[in-house]
């Protein structure tokens, strides 16, 4: 019996060790590769940026670094995550960011009627793209990552090797990363589509994503925190509010992003004019621009002399 025990101890501990290999090497092979464009923790170390875009989708889809490398002649780059509208993500992504990178000199946030909130205390209810995220899960290879905190893996994600990417499906993604990615050509999401108006959708429905006015003073909790966070590092924080189509502009609901950022003392700039929003080429669907929206905002955003200003 005490034989079989050995035995069992040995294989148990040369499984677990193999494991542990193969899992180390899938994590080299995509070490400098990216499967989903956002799940781009380790690509943006050593980048040291001038200019660092955060915040949900309509930061990832909505800012060009190039032009605004181009145009302001500062590093730029767009770590907004897609799917997660939460502050406390937008935090997790520059605390992470600055880890392995010198200060910038300015955060530009996505900041409008979308954004919540969410939680500052490790985890969040918004699982969007945990798949994507599941090859930083294993702890014992990868960093203490803030962003990962937030999708809440559990024990075995985290501790025992491969679990977390057989569990998300990630298996291929590993092998065969995403080499052509709209993050590695571009910087951000680019969409070139037009809005297929043939099929155009309700989109009135959106406007109950907007956050409530009770949810206001939790909003502004967070939006200090990621305030304090730049002030602490010598890092200006910029809200800026993009434009959405014209059928779900609430002129009231999108005047509150800017009466919380004048209460909190932060820059926030209004970048949802009417010209872009009542225009259906702009748009790829009702909150999203396409290109051309995303070039129109720009020409507006590079008549603004004082954007960036120290």
């Amino acid at each position: 019996m005490n034989l079989f025990i050995k035995k069992l101890i040995l294989y148990s501990i040369l499984s677990f060790g193999v494991l542990f290999l193969i899992n180390y090497l899938l994590l080299l092979r995509v070490n400098n590769n990216i499967t989903a464009d956002h799940d781009n923790l380790e690509q943006t170390i050593n980048v040291n940026a001038d200019v660092v875009f955060i915040g949900s989708s309509r930061c990832w889809v909505h800012f060009n670094p190039s032009f605004f490398n181009e145009k302001f002649n500062l590093k730029t780059i767009n770590i907004g995550v897609d799917g997660h509208t939460e502050l406390s993500m937008a935090y997790s992504r520059l605390v992470d960011y600055l880890k392995g990178n010198d200060n910038p000199k300015y955060a530009v946030l996505s900041f409008d009627p979308f954004i919540r909130a969410g939680s500052f205390e490790g985890t969040s209810e918004n699982i969007v793209h945990k798949n994507s995220f599941s090859r930083y899960a294993f702890r014992p290879i990868n960093k203490d990552w803030q962003t990962i905190k937030q999708f809440n893996f559990n024990t075995l994600e985290k501790y025992f090797p491969l679990y977390a990417i057989f569990k998300y499906d990630q298996l291929a993604n590993c092998l065969f990363p995403n080499n052509n990615s709209s993050f590695t050509k571009y910087g951000y999401d680019r969409h070139d589509e037009s809005w297929n108006t043939n099929i155009f959708q309700l989109v009135s429905n959106l406007k109950s994503k907007f956050f409530d006015t009770s949810e206001i003073s939790a909003i502004k909790e967070a939006l200090t925190k990621i305030d304090k966070l730049c002030c602490n590092n010598r890092i200006k924080l910029i809200c800026i509010q993009t434009p959405v189509f014209e059928n779900i502009y609430d002129k009231e609901a999108f005047r509150i992003t800017k009466n919380i950022c004048d209460t909190l003392n932060i820059s926030f700039i209004d970048a949802n004019i009417r010209s872009i929003r009542t225009d259906t080429s702009s748009f790829y669907n009702a909150n999203h621009m396409n290109t051309s929206g995303v070039n129109k905002m720009n020409d507006y955003l590079s008549q603004i002399s004082n954007l960036f200003c120290e």
